[in-house]
């Protein structure tokens, strides 16, 4: 493949970010027996913390010694710390098996970079891969924080029509041949300056609004659009370990990517905390080793400390700790999400329709009879009731007109709080439809 065209003007070429001071200081690593004075680090002796120690609810106590916190005092690699490379390497192998994972004398040989998170990840990805009038692809409906990283490069973003399967094989085609039309349909300013669509970025598993699944065929028939037109796949995946009715996983895109045009992102926000900022952005080593420069210039490396805590958890308990981890977080969630349904049914059964989650933690709705959830966002009124909702229109690209759509989520909350909740929300749906009927 091609990766120029997928890597911005400003990325391409000489790598942006590989400052003077990281290349020597990085040269200078390799050089033991050398003295080092390259850096501007403060004295490992200098760091106020001697010793950490972690106590898990299972009765497990991971201790970090002082000279272990004295090893995570410097600043780290930008690219992640070595161990941790190589457990997500390995969690990659097992859960994904990346078709060019073992290709290691090509650009599209598999490659990782740790990021802040999922959103530290978009913030240094999305630049790279999009620039000032490109057309990028993605669901009907999203998490705020996407759009917004796409608007920061100045891209222009067109919304793909979803089915319980999600994004419909037909929509994108269409997005793709005709998509000057969608972007002058769309009340685009600059037409005419826009560039062809090369990205689609999806959330697959979870999907976040809306919980939606997209099984395996599906995705089959995506990636084959994809490889016809082009496109590089940008797949976010941060509930892919939350899928509840599935023996088996739903395999990702990642795992029947052939070519070396999936770039995926996980996160340890949902699965561990998301206080600790952990993620990685996976894929073709041409993308990722342009993210890991680019990384210098945004926070020059993860944080060490919560690295060192993702590590001594899963590399005391290996894989099996993983898997139990999984299905801890799937018995957790798995009986909250069932009681909404079940208190859907017993509440708002006439005034809402919903897709049932098969993964992640959001609950998404339609109103039967009302036009508009903005009525949710009236401060007083959720004082009033008791109860706060997120109402769709959050979730649009380019909101137009009445959104009848709400999202919830389930995972927080007791069971008592959970019950309360929605029969708050039933109350106030039906007192909103009694109003709207009336003319009030």
């Amino acid at each position: 493949m091609d990766y120029n065209r997928f890597i911005s003007s400003y990325y391409r070429g000489e790598q942006k970010g590989n400052y003077m001071i990281r290349k020597m200081a990085l040269l200078a690593e390799t050089t033991p027996e050398a003295v080092d004075l390259t850096s501007g680090m403060p004295s490992r002796d200098t760091f106020p913390i001697s010793s950490a120690t972690f106590k898990c609810k299972n009765g497990t106590t991971l201790e970090l010694s002082e000279d272990e916190m004295k090893d995570i005092t410097p600043y780290q690699s930008s690219q992640g710390m070595t161990e941790l490379l190589t457990w997500i390497r390995k969690f990659h192998e097992k859960y994904h098996s990346p078709p060019l994972m073992d290709n290691e004398n090509s650009e599209r040989r598999f490659d990782i970079c740790v990021t802040p998170g999922a959103m530290g990840a978009m913030s240094v990805l999305f630049p790279i891969i999009m620039e000032r009038n490109d057309v990028v692809l993605l669901e009907a409906f999203n998490y705020p924080g996407t759009t917004n990283n796409i608007d920061k490069v100045l891209a222009y973003p067109i919304e793909l029509s979803m089915d319980e399967f999600g994004v419909k094989p037909d929509a994108l085609v269409d997005a793709i041949v005709n998509w000057k039309q969608k972007t002058i349909e769309s009340g685009a300013p600059n037409p005419d300056d826009l560039n062809p669509p090369k990205v689609f970025y999806t959330v697959p598993i979870g999907h976040n609004p809306t919980g939606i699944v997209v099984p395996l065929q599906r995705k089959k028939e995506i990636y084959k659009i994809a490889q016809k037109y082009n496109l590089l796949i940008v797949e976010d995946d941060p509930y892919f370990y939350f899928q509840y009715d599935e023996q088996i996983f739903t395999p990702s895109y990642q795992s029947i990517d052939v070519d070396g045009r999936v770039i995926r992102i996980d996160s340890m926000a949902k699965f561990f905390a998301p206080g600790l900022r952990i993620g990685w952005v996976t894929g073709p080593s041409k993308i990722i080793r342009t993210v890991i420069p680019a990384q210098v210039s945004a926070t020059i490396a993860p944080g060490a400390f919560a690295q060192i805590a993702v590590l001594k958890l899963f590399g005391k308990t290996g894989m099996v700790g993983f898997q139990d981890r999984i299905q801890e977080l799937k018995h957790f969630y798995k009986p909250k999400r069932d009681l909404s349904v079940s208190l859907l049914k017993k509440h708002l059964k006439d005034d809402v329709e919903w897709i049932e989650p098969q993964a992640g933690i959001f609950l998404w709705m339609k109103l039967k009879n009302l036009a508009d959830s903005m009525i949710f966002i009236d401060s007083e009124d959720c004082r009033k009731y008791g109860v706060f909702v997120v109402p769709g229109a959050g979730f649009l690209v380019r909101p137009k007109g009445p959104c009848p759509y709400l999202r919830i989520s389930f995972t927080r909350m007791s069971t008592e709080d959970l019950e309360k909740g929605i029969i708050c929300l039933s109350q106030w749906i039906k007192d909103a439809t009694r109003k709207e009927l009336s003319g009030i």
